[in-house]
């Protein structure tokens, strides 16, 4: 059941019709800046909230909270939610730049991004893994070895059958 004002307007539903939400805010004497949404202490009762409030979308028309995907989330000068900050910023980032989908990227296991955006692991030879932002070869081709350890090359080394690293 949705939110109704007492004057046979809904409130926060899904905002069909935008002259009956505004409508709805005037009734309850709510400023330019705000919109009706539901009373979260009284579910029968609207309130005006502040457009620029995440929990209540912002500036959208609906009513539900911006969740943003590890992401802490505000309100942009748009009044549009936006990201603040990853969460946590230290393994978590938002690479393309679309707050739609947050903080998108696992920078301490994400091989195409890994210990950064586009910090894309060597594939040189063999397959690598992203441990705690650091590259590191999870197996070589048959035939090549990772002899100087460093995973930026990954197996770069070349061995015949029964050859070992020197």
């Amino acid at each position: 059941m949705g939110l109704w004002l007492g004057l046979g307007l809904p409130a926060c539903t899904l905002a069909l019709d935008p002259d009956q939400l505004n409508a709805g805010a005037e009734a309850l004497g709510c400023a330019s800046d705000e919109k009706v949404c539901e009373d979260p202490l009284d579910p029968e009762r609207g309130v005006c909230v502040s457009q620029e409030d995440p929990e209540y979308g912002c500036g959208s028309e609906v009513c539900a909270p911006c969740e943003l995907r590890h992401a802490i989330a505000d309100c942009g000068n748009t009044q549009e939610c936006e990201i603040v900050t990853c969460d946590p910023p230290s393994r978590y980032h938002d690479c393309n730049g679309n707050p739609s989908d947050g903080c998108e990227v696992d920078k301490l296991n994400d091989v195409d991004n890994c210990g950064s955006c586009n910090g894309r692991c060597s594939q040189n030879n063999g397959t690598p893994a992203c441990s705690n932002g650091a590259c590191v070869v999870l197996v070589c081709m048959y035939g090549f070895e990772d002899c100087d350890m460093n995973p930026s090359n990954l197996c770069e080394t070349a061995l015949a059958p029964g050859e070992v690293c020197p």
